[in-house]
């Protein structure tokens, strides 16, 4: 029901988006003097007016050629706004109806080894902190389509979690971990409601930023208990080159909309060439006034979340396509954050430190830095006059040196 409310909200705002632009364009028409079909054509009305035939060079038949271009050219707008209200309206009903009818069914569980899962789901996910990436996928591959529905249904926290996971079943599973998260608020104070909305945004779709038909969003983790939230944009299978973006300081779950754009406009301006990940894998310094600055140079955020990338940034490079290089961006305080996790063995194609506060904690020189690709490449940027060059590698830092000294 939280689903089929989100995708109601979401399809009435489409909805009502489309019939907005069909009203507009035949009130339009209709001031223009033109008549209008219930079909979206538009017609000629009345003679050219007296004016129109002046701007014509005072011919008559010119100015009426012009009225039949501009019916032609009202037609084609009206007509294509009414195909764009009817997709709208198709889409929030297959959305619903999707939402309605839930997912496929979990089989009962097993009671005895059968096929290639000789263990229970819940002994499946028991033993995943144990371990590794690979292990988890290849055992996940040696599943049947019923018993991965199986863990998605009665394990949907460790299945949206967990790096290994395919990242279809880490999607679906992230969207009953948002519908959870949505039943487990209140509603009573403003925070609460502020965090509703931004859940339910999570479940509507949006507009794919490579062009096309509206998508949904794909969820790569969800725990707001950790802070957890990463999200991929874009198509990965079409994407020639892969992007994680961590951000800075002041990000929270419920405040990311605007690293989401940034990401959207990258994948937008690649034509979809390109794939980005927007990472939040735990809490952010927040900084809202000048008397918490400190809480900006506290390294802890950055020891506490890099051995997170570390682990993220092995599946990423399992899950991209093949030839795709990935690029690993780290922004202000996620410049600390990147650097950390490249002395514990980061996994990249190129890293960019971008208005990075540092090159991560207690790294002094790039001889720290063990990424486990021999041949990353990296790069560092800060425009002139950003007032992070204040604190980059300033002498006994807590993030460490200002990586735009060094050549890289």
């Amino acid at each position: 029901m939280v689903t089929a409310s989100a995708a109601a909200r979401d399809g009435a705002a489409q909805i009502g988006s489309a019939r907005d632009t069909v009203l507009d364009l035949a009130d339009t028409a209709t001031l223009e003097g033109f008549a209008v079909s219930e079909d979206g054509s538009v017609a000629v009305g009345a003679g050219p007016t007296p004016l129109l035939v002046l701007l014509s060079g005072g011919s008559d038949a010119v100015a009426a050629d012009l009225l039949r271009m501009r019916a032609g050219e009202l037609t084609a707008r009206l007509t294509g706004a009414l195909h764009r209200l009817d997709a709208a309206d198709a889409d929030a009903a297959a959305d619903l109806a999707a939402a309605l009818r839930g997912p496929e069914p979990a089989p009962p569980a097993a009671t005895v080894p059968a096929g290639a899962w000789p263990v229970g789901a819940g002994d499946v996910v028991a033993g995943w902190p144990a371990m590794g990436q690979d292990r988890i996928a290849a055992q996940i591959d040696a599943m049947t389509d019923a018993q991965r529905r199986e863990l998605i249904a009665r394990f949907p926290q460790q299945v949206g979690n967990t790096d290994g996971v395919p990242w279809p079943m880490r999607v679906a599973a992230n969207r009953t971990n948002i519908a959870a998260a949505i039943l487990a608020e209140s509603g009573a104070d403003e925070p609460s409601t502020r965090r509703i909305e931004f859940y339910r945004g999570l479940l509507g779709e949006v507009d794919d930023p490579a062009g096309g038909a509206r998508i949904s969003r794909q969820i790569l983790a969800f725990d707001p208990a950790r802070a957890s939230l990463v999200e991929l944009h874009g198509d990965l299978g079409a994407a020639r080159n892969v992007a994680v973006l961590v951000p800075g300081v002041n990000t929270a779950i419920e405040r990311s909309a605007a690293n989401t754009a940034t990401a959207r406009r990258f994948v937008a301006g690649s034509g979809g060439q390109v794939a980005m990940i927007t990472y939040l894998g735990g809490p952010f310094p927040q900084v809202p006034d000048v008397a918490s600055v400190l809480d900006a140079a506290d390294p802890r955020y950055a020891v506490e979340m890099a051995p997170r990338l570390v682990a993220f940034s092995e599946d990423v490079a399992r899950q991209a396509p093949d030839g795709a290089l990935v690029t690993v961006i780290g922004h202000s305080y996620g410049g600390s954050i990147v650097g950390t996790a490249e002395t514990l063995g980061l996994t990249s194609d190129r890293t960019l430190f971008l208005a990075a506060a540092g090159a991560g904690v207690g790294v002094d020189d790039a001889g720290d830095w063990h990424n486990r690709n021999p041949f990353v490449e990296r790069y560092s940027m800060t425009a002139p006059g950003d007032f992070i060059e204040l604190v980059q590698g300033i002498p006994g830092g807590p993030h460490g040196a200002d990586p735009t000294r060094w050549p890289t």
